[in-house]
């Protein structure tokens, strides 16, 4: 016997168990093979029916009576809101075609059942798969959407790794630049320390050399000066009492007097240091300055008088009257020595 259209679909069934992909065609095979059961089944007990033998005669029915059930077939067919397929069975209908119409209402009323089944079948597939392709395109999605985010964070990562490593890069160079700093600087020092220790070495020498050398040189005048005074001793006592000229030259002379400097020609004697203004004329000098007993003291320039340092051949005489001072310089140190030496022996 064949089931009814609400005994052979459940919902709560289909929404239980999950179809796979292939749940749309295998619902749609098995509505066909259910719906072409149900018509086989139906014909089969639609010809046994037909087999059967014919029921027995009903009794007649009086035609009062036959009046009053069609009145009442009336009043339920349009009495009901629904109208449902009915046989009507007349009195007088002959068994074998009640019998008919019976079955062939009873097929129809299956194989609609059956097509109300199928539709519903095929519209739950629908809506399976519809379900299933709404949740295969939001998997596709997720799907997406976490590769992108796996994208972005492994972008993200590999940027952040770039910065990081490009910095310890910076930092290392920059340490490096430091550290290359700091040893040239070292180097620079040390460099300098030792140009500086060279120089002070270069320069302790030096100042020894020119102490020693300038020791030698006060040594050397020292004798130059006492030999030239033993020598203008002996030649003034030699020519003492005449005029005659021992010693004659140019010199440039000074006077604390006048900050300007003359120069003159000079010729000395045993006892006077005549000036000329030249030594084309003779006759008449423009100073003559005795020796005996007038000069006090004959110096050099480091004695007092610095302001000859930077003049060579230079040296100063100090008279005792007056408070006289001369400066003058020679052309040579041979006429600075000899000139000293007569002054120095006038002391």
């Amino acid at each position: 016997m064949s089931r009814s259209a609400s005994e052979s679909y459940n919902p709560n069934l289909d929404k239980a168990l999950p179809m796979s992909p292939g749940d749309n065609q295998i619902s749609r095979s098995r509505s066909d093979d259910v719906y072409a059961s149900a018509r086989a089944h139906l014909s089969y007990e639609l010809i046994d029916a037909h087999n059967e033998p014919p029921p027995p005669t009903p009794p007649k029915i009086p035609v009062k009576d036959r009046q009053v059930a069609k009145n009442n077939i009336r009043r339920s067919s349009s009495s009901s809101t629904h109208p449902v397929d009915r046989i009507v069975v007349l009195p007088d209908m002959d068994p074998h075609e009640r019998a008919r119409r019976r079955m062939e209402a009873q097929l129809k009323q299956k194989l609609d059942e059956e097509e109300s089944f199928h539709q519903e079948a095929l519209r739950q597939a629908r809506i399976r798969a519809e379900r299933e392709e709404q949740m295969r395109r939001d998997v596709e999605d997720e799907r997406r959407r976490k590769l992108v985010l796996e994208q972005e964070l492994q972008q993200s990562i590999t940027l952040r790794r770039q910065r990081k490593e490009e910095e310890r890069m910076e930092a290392e160079a920059w340490a490096r630049e430091l550290e290359r700093r700091k040893r040239e600087e070292k180097e620079k020092r040390l460099a300098h320390g030792r140009r500086l220790e060279a120089w002070r070495k270069e320069e302790a020498a030096r100042v020894e050399e020119a102490a020693s050398r300038e020791e030698e040189e006060m040594r050397e005048m020292q004798r130059r000066r006492a030999r030239a005074k033993l020598d203008a001793r002996k030649l003034r006592k030699e020519k003492r009492g005449s005029d005659e000229v021992i010693s004659k030259g140019w010199v440039t002379i000074q006077t604390n007097q006048s900050p300007v400097w003359k120069r003159r020609y000079f010729q000395l004697t045993a006892s006077r240091f005549h000036l000329y203004k030249t030594e084309d004329d003779l006759t008449r000098p423009l100073d003559v300055i005795k020796l005996d007993d007038r000069v006090r003291a004959v110096c050099e320039w480091n004695e007092g008088f610095e302001e000859l340092e930077a003049i060579p051949h230079s040296f100063a005489v100090v008279f005792a009257d007056e408070q006289k001072t001369i400066s003058m310089f020679t052309d040579s140190d041979h006429e600075k020595d000899v000139l000293m030496g007569f002054f120095s022996s006038s002391i």
